[in-house]
């Protein structure tokens, strides 16, 4: 919270109906924490699927071809070895896979594992 502005705070107040001052603006935090892992956060989960959905469309236009359409019902963050995975698919199955790597970075995987070939 502390990262947005202080009009931007002060709708997020209301809309949570909290007073401004109940916010504050110095939390953050413990050092060595992480994100919290995508079974314990459905924000977390939205988050990285909407990082992965960029990245994919990003290196789209970098490489020139033309992007399959990501059906963000299917698509889903999955676990695997402690590790999480945005998996983003279509109606055909997996476009691609992309893991979360050091410090919170997606990484792009040319292979993944069997069990993400389900349908979400």
């Amino acid at each position: 919270m502390a990262s947005l502005p202080y009009g931007l705070r002060a709708a997020v107040a209301r809309i949570l109906n909290r007073d401004l001052a109940e916010i504050s603006t110095s939390e953050s935090p413990p050092a060595g924490d992480r994100l919290p892992r995508p079974d314990e956060s459905d924000l977390y989960a939205d988050r990285m699927l909407l990082r992965a959905r960029s990245a994919y469309l990003r290196r789209a236009d970098r490489e020139g071809f033309t992007p399959d359409v990501v059906d963000r019902a299917s698509s889903t963050v999955e676990i695997d070895k402690g590790i999480g995975y945005a998996v983003l698919r279509n109606s055909d199955g997996v476009i691609t896979v992309y893991r979360e790597g050091e410090a919170g970075k997606l990484v792009r995987r040319k292979t993944w594992p069997a069990a993400f070939d389900h349908p979400g």
